[in-house]
Order: structure tokens, then sequence, then C-alpha cells
């Protein structure tokens, strides 16, 4: 059996484990009774770590994340998907088992939802495209029948998980139209280096800015500039909606899927001197790329991770994010 399948858990069990971000940082007892007062539960993390892990669920179920279909119109969700062959005897089959567990609204969650789909027979049977739909669904209606109110403006969605209003970039900014282009719009304005994050920002970076899956990284480019950025590269879609008139920001569409070539012109192809090892699979990638890495060091060679429980060289790492770390200070 390999690394990953060694543990096992019920659906019920993966439920009451996303207690404890549902309820910041407590695990609570569950039931399948009603009962006529709240349960009393037992604190396992702090809130705020349980609050952080919230946010990393909403980005798994947002845009680029692994499961957009699990989006509720109205309300704002994060989880997670799992897929998993299933084992017969000694050896794995073509057979799944896929799922995906989260919770609803993120900000007060007041409902854990857990899908289960055993032997998707449709032809796909990844977790994301076939239990999160699912949820989607339970949540949507269920949170209704609760009169929980949504905390998502739906008029401003028009497909789920993404927002598209029908606007124009405006006539004040630059209009770029390849990240040829906006690589070379920066470099003449740039004398430090580029920053995805609005708070790293320093006299004369430049600032990346797109909407994501919890926040609009164009609300901070106000603050960016006021930092001393020489230059904001934003998304085009809906800019014209922050009114931004200031000839130090440029507009590019489709930003986010674009920015990796942005920094690899910027930075001057960094990747093509790396070795890369890339580790994937359903359990213990995170793992499997630290015992590498850590490996490699031991013999000599210089070697850096990149993953969720951080960016650097081990034994030390700097913040993780879910799923990585970004284009730009991936690049960087």
């Amino acid at each position: 059996m390999s690394y990953g399948y060694g543990l096992s858990a019920s659906l019920f069990q993966l439920a009451r484990a996303y207690t404890v971000f549902a309820r910041d940082g407590e695990l609570i007892p569950v039931t399948i009774q009603r009962q006529d007062q709240g349960a009393i539960g037992q604190r396992v993390i702090s809130a705020k770590t349980a609050q952080q892990v919230r946010e990393m669920l909403r980005l798994a179920a947002g845009p680029g994340g692994t499961a957009p279909q699990a989006q509720a119109i109205g309300y704002s969700v994060g989880g997670k998907t799992g897929t998993a062959r299933k084992q017969e005897g000694k050896s794995y089959t073509n057979k799944y088992r896929a799922w995906f567990v989260g919770l609803a609204p993120v900000g007060q969650p007041r409902i854990v939802v857990a899908v289960m789909i055993d032997e998707p027979s449709k032809g796909v049977y990844y977790g994301g495209a076939v239990a999160a739909p699912v949820f989607s669904q339970v949540v949507q209606q269920t949170l209704r029948m609760m009169n929980v109110a949504p905390d998502i403006d739906v008029t401003r969605r028009s497909t789920p998980g993404r927002w598209r209003p029908n606007w124009r970039v405006s006539s004040v900014l630059a209009a770029l139209d390849s990240p040829a282009a906006a690589a070379t719009w920066l470099r003449e304005r740039v004398t430090g280096t580029l920053r995805s994050d609005s708070r790293a920002v320093q006299a004369g970076d430049g600032f990346v800015a797109w909407p994501g899956a919890a926040t609009d990284g164009r609300s901070f480019v106000p603050q960016a500039l006021a930092a001393g950025a020489a230059a904001c590269l934003v998304e085009d879609d809906g800019v014209a909606a922050f009114g931004f008139s200031d000839a130090r920001i440029a507009a590019l569409p489709g930003l986010k899927a674009a920015a990796g070539a942005v920094a690899d012109a910027w930075f001057g192809a960094p990747s093509r001197q790396l070795g890369i090892v890339a580790c994937t699979g359903t359990n213990g990638k995170t793992s499997t790329a630290w015992w590498t890495a850590q490996a490699l060091t031991s013999l000599g060679q210089r070697c850096g991770v990149v993953g969720t429980l951080g960016i650097g060289e081990p034994p030390l790492a700097g913040p993780g994010a879910a799923g990585g770390p970004g284009e730009i200070v991936a690049t960087d």
C-alpha cells in the first residue's frame, strides 16, 4: 500500500473533524439525535488558527482551486476535495471514491457538509467534479431552510465562482495586450521588485493585482501607491469600477493566468537555471516534498521547497499559502 493510503476515516469522522474549523478551534461531539442544548466542545487549536484554515478552505473552493463547483449562490463556502482508488485484496482497482467536505458560510459557519460518492460511473471521478456540486446544492438549500442570511452579493456574479461585470477599462489607463508588453511597461518604471502583497510594497516596487477568491487585489492599489509603488499592473476585466485615473496603473486582460509569464519575463526566466522535482498525488505530497528536499540538502545539493507549509530551504521556510505561494513570489 503506497504512502498516504495507510490512514482511513469514515465520512462521519471527517465531518466531525471539520467542526474544529467551524467552531473556532473546538472539537464537538456529534450525534444523529436532535439536542435541545448546545454541544460543549474541547479546544484543540486556537481560534486564530481555525480562522486561518477556513480562509485556506475558501481558496480551495474558489476560482483556481480544486473545487470551484462547490460554490453556492449567495453563500461563501470552504472545503477540501478527496479522490482515492479503491483497494481490493493486495492491489488497487480502477474504481474510486470521491468526496468533498466543507462548511458555510465561511465567516460564521452554520453547517458542515460531507459528501462521498462511491464508484462514480459517468467517466469523471475527481472529488471536485462529482462530490463538490452535490455539496453546493445541499448548502444552498439547507441554509435557506435555516433562514441564514446570504453573505455574498449574488447580483455581482454572472457564473458561480466568478465575478464578471460588464465594464470596460478606463481610457485613462494604459491597456496592455500581452505578458511581454506588461513586463516591458513595468521594466520602464520599476526600480525595485514585483510584489503581489501590497503590505510588502516599498518605494520603487511594482504591484500586481487581480481579483481573488476572498478579496480583489485591485482594492489595495491605493495602499500600494501610498507605500511608494512606481507602477501597478491590474486585471483589465471590471477595472473601470475602481475609478483609477493614475498614469502609474496599467491593465492586462487575463492577468491572473498571465502572471507567471509576466514574472518570468520580468525576472529573466530564472526557472531555466533550475532543476525541478514535482511531487503529485492524492495524499502525502507535502511530506514527500520536504523529505526529498532534506535528502538532497544533506547530500550537498542546495534545494528549496515551494508548498503549503512554507517557501524556502530546509530546515527553515517562510510562510506558506494554500495552493502554493503564487506566481510572483515563486518566480522571485
